[in-house]
């Protein structure tokens, strides 16, 4: 099915398709997929509360940190990071590999909505792709 589509449509076209569904889907605010480097391979903004350089440099930020944590053998390795702010938005920040990379998907999320069913979805749905191409 995904061969199908990606050889009627660009890349990066099937993916922002799934990743507009998906946001509706969760009413997320924001949806950003950065590659291992903070730059930007998708930028869906919804109302613009954190912008993409504003999730980049947390995606750099945290990436530090959790670069850090993992390199202790005491700890399980860390693949997600989840801010909550004063408004009670979440920013939730999940490392994976994908499209042939380390990839951070970051999320804005509104007051009282879930989020990590539509995160997995996403991060599935790029793992197939990968494995399609």
């Amino acid at each position: 099915m995904i061969k199908k589509k990606i050889s009627n449509g660009s890349f990066q076209q099937i993916i922002e398709e799934e990743f507009v569904k998906v946001m509706n889907l969760g009413n997320f605010e924001s949806v950003y997929l950065f590659s291992d480097e903070g730059l930007p391979i998708i930028e869906l903004c919804g109302r613009g509360v954190i912008t993409g350089d504003d999730a980049s440099q947390m995606v750099l930020q945290t990436k530090g940190i959790l670069e850090t944590l993992n390199e202790e053998d005491t700890q399980p390795g860390v693949k997600e990071v989840l801010f909550y702010m004063e408004d009670r938005r979440k920013v939730d920040i999940r490392y994976f590999r994908a499209l042939g990379q380390q990839v951070a998907l970051a999320l804005v999320v509104p007051p009282g909505k879930s989020y990590r069913s539509h995160a997995n979805r996403m991060i599935r749905f790029l793992s197939r792709i990968e494995a399609d191409v």
